[in-house]
């Protein structure tokens, strides 16, 4: 269970039986430690497995994404993985399509247009690890980002909508596109901290988001894609990558 999170540590406090604890916050039985972004595509770190400290790296990057690898470690030991081979395995770690992956397009192979895919899906805390790790980005001309709607959020839609929103205003980016009905409640949000009204554009559909950023995107710009699953926000990546291909 994920130490970090209040509520599942309440109920592991009740459970009775064989629980594995891991993190990156609090104390626990696995815990991930001194991660760093080289760039867009690796990021190394540490683990404190039982006791046992052990270094390794990955081909992408997001603290996000150290959730998944502390929780799949606390499971590995549970089933007695040697240390060596949690490292090799780590090591070779990819990530599933629309969930994070790195493309790199333009004619100019010293400054093309970077991609982050992460458009599967979307929701409030997803987004905001997201968009922490896009804040401790550099080197690009600029940094834009595509966000769809996130959808089944119920009575609290709008106000996480507007969270996503303030948190955009924290990441210094220089154009927000939003995308679908509740995506312009993200713009407001951004707005309402101090983002240049200027520099967010919003759109219906996706397919309409991305023929204004094939128009708008070159070299060196950086551009993030993430959105709910029905807002199909792979649409933006499809379009660039057959407008934008070498």
């Amino acid at each position: 269970f994920n130490a970090d999170d209040s509520r599942l540590s309440h109920l592991a406090s009740t459970y009775a039986g064989q629980k594995v604890s891991f993190a990156l916050e609090n104390q626990a039985e696995v815990r991930v430690l001194n991660y760093r972004f080289d760039g867009v595509e690796k990021m190394s770190f540490e683990i404190d497995a039982r006791g046992k400290s052990l270094t390794a790296s990955v081909p992408f990057v997001g603290k996000h994404l150290l959730y998944n690898i502390a929780a799949a470690v606390a499971v590995a030991l549970s089933f007695g993985l040697a240390r060596e081979e949690l490292c090799r395995e780590i090591s070779q770690l990819k990530l599933p399509c629309m969930r994070g992956q790195i493309r790199r397009l333009g004619a100019d192979k010293d400054d093309p247009i970077t991609l982050w895919d992460d458009s599967y899906n979307s929701n409030p805390w997803a987004l905001a690890m997201v968009l922490d790790a896009v804040s401790e980005l550099r080197g690009f001309r600029r940094k834009i980002l595509a966000l769809g709607e996130m959808l089944e959020l119920g009575q609290s839609s709008l106000r996480l909508h507007r969270q996503a929103g303030e948190r955009v205003a924290q990441c210094k980016v220089d154009l927000l596109v939003t995308v679908g009905k509740n995506g312009i409640y993200i713009g407001e949000g951004a707005k309402e901290k101090g983002f240049f009204p200027e520099k967010i554009m919003h759109f219906k559909s996706s397919e309409e988001a991305a023929e204004f950023l094939v128009r708008h995107l070159g070299g060196g710009d950086f551009l993030l894609v993430k959105g709910s699953r029905s807002v199909k926000m792979e649409r933006i990546i499809q379009k660039i990558e057959e407008k934008k291909a070498i």
